[in-house]
């Protein structure tokens, strides 16, 4: 939910409560990992073994582990090393490396506990059920109701639970593959009878993740769903037979032009501004504003102009790497490999730009391999986009697998053996 919620819920910021469930978590993984090493002769070299038969999880483990090293040590080498481990603001998303290292702790340990407790099955079940959670409020939203205390924070755009029409369109783009990939699955799990429940459950969740995304009035969120589509496309044609998935895709294709055509043609809650007071005294005047008149956004080119020259000016930083005036300068070659460190971007950007040019905040790259070639260096960038090639790398193991395996009378059998 957004900061300004979850304070008044819990009366504490989201970065105290996971710096604090984080630690204690870590604290619980390492006395686990002591035990199990005092106990278990040969355990570590078992482990090894095990992750080096599936080479995809050994690349993103690994990738992953490098991610973590070249951010502390860009955090410890930073020309604010207070500010890049503690964050500048703890209630919004420059929380600091200590906070981002938290979160990871706690998806280890969540990831330790269902391996150890429950089915993978399960764990999918939970993720889809959250998922299908998260979109339904950016519908209530759409609605002009504020479900639980999570109202709207800019303007008539969606925000979800992020607080961000960007972030929360970033964060239903992950979550609506795994979501609609779950009832496609069970609808080829049902009997002829339930199957079609799952169709209208395929029906309604697309319609509920593309009321919120269309409604978040985000091009980059907008590209990366349809793109996830596509592969999602894909992947279900190969994991199913072609006959049984091409109904749900085509459901799903049906469904998400029709709900996106639904929120340019029809607006719920309008919102409705005044027009200040004329010198003669006259009444203001309300307007109304159009269902599409929000998506005029979309067409315009202003903000891509303004992030080409951020991108433009983190280039320059990246190849020239000035100094940052007051700050603990180290050699150029340094910033080259490890950057300025993370959660400084808004300081050496300010410091580098043309005040003439730039009229705006500085934020970020708003672009995150930019952002980190400026922030974490040569090396930060290289480890971020080595994870994202390991990811893409255990895509491509997974599809020339089920390709091998799958069979059309075999296939719900090996869709749920795969998990």
């Amino acid at each position: 939910m957004p900061e300004s919620s979850f304070v008044d819920i819990t009366s504490t910021s989201k970065a105290t409560t996971i710096r604090l469930c984080g630690s204690l978590l870590g604290g619980v993984l390492i006395s686990r990992l002591f035990v199990r090493l005092a106990t278990r002769e040969g355990w570590v070299r078992s482990q090894n073994v095990a992750l080096r038969l599936s080479c995809p999880t050994y690349f993103i483990l690994v990738t992953a582990a490098m991610i973590v090293i070249v951010s502390l040590l860009s955090t410890a080498l930073s020309i604010a090393p207070g500010i890049s481990l503690w964050g500048r603001n703890p209630v919004s998303f420059e929380a600091g490396e200590y906070t981002a290292l938290m979160y990871v702790v706690i998806a280890i340990a969540a990831f330790v506990s269902a391996r150890e407790s429950v089915s993978i099955e399960r764990v999918w079940a939970i993720v889809a059920i959250s998922g299908i959670a998260v979109s339904s409020i950016g519908v209530f939203q759409y609605h002009g109701l504020a479900f639980l205390d999570i109202g709207q924070t800019h303007g008539t755009n969606t925000t979800g639970t992020a607080g961000n029409p960007i972030f929360y369109g970033a964060l239903l783009v992950l979550m609506a593959p795994m979501s609609l990939a779950y009832i496609v699955r069970q609808y080829e799990r049902a009997s002829s009878r339930f199957n079609r429940y799952w169709l209208v459950a395929l029906v309604l969740v697309t319609g509920s993740y593309t009321v919120s995304l269309a409604t978040t009035v985000s091009r980059g969120p907008m590209l990366g769903w349809a793109v996830g589509l596509v592969i999602f496309g894909t992947v279900a044609a190969k994991y199913g037979t072609l006959r049984r998935a091409a109904l749900p895709i085509s459901l799903i294709a049906v469904s998400i032009v029709a709900f996106a055509f639904l929120t340019t043609v029809y607006d719920p809650a309008p919102r409705i501004t005044s027009t200040p007071e004329t010198p003669d005294g006259a009444s203001p005047e309300k307007q109304v504003d159009s269902a599409d008149r929000k998506f005029g956004k979309l067409t315009q080119t202003s903000t891509v102009r303004l992030r080409l020259q951020y991108w433009e000016l983190s280039g320059e930083i990246a190849l020239e790497r000035p100094e940052i005036p007051y700050t603990n300068n180290l050699p150029t070659f340094v910033r080259w490999f490890v950057g300025y460190g993370p959660d400084t971007y808004r300081y050496v950007a300010t410091a580098a730009a043309d005040s003439v040019t730039f009229t705006g905040r500085f934020t970020a790259a708003h672009n995150d391999p930019i952002n980190r070639l400026v922030e974490q260096g040569l090396l930060g960038f290289a480890a971020w986009m080595s994870m994202w090639l390991a990811i893409a790398y255990a895509l491509w193991c997974f599809a020339k697998h089920s390709r091998a395996t799958a069979s059309p009378s075999r296939t719900p059998r090996a869709s749920g053996g795969t998990n």
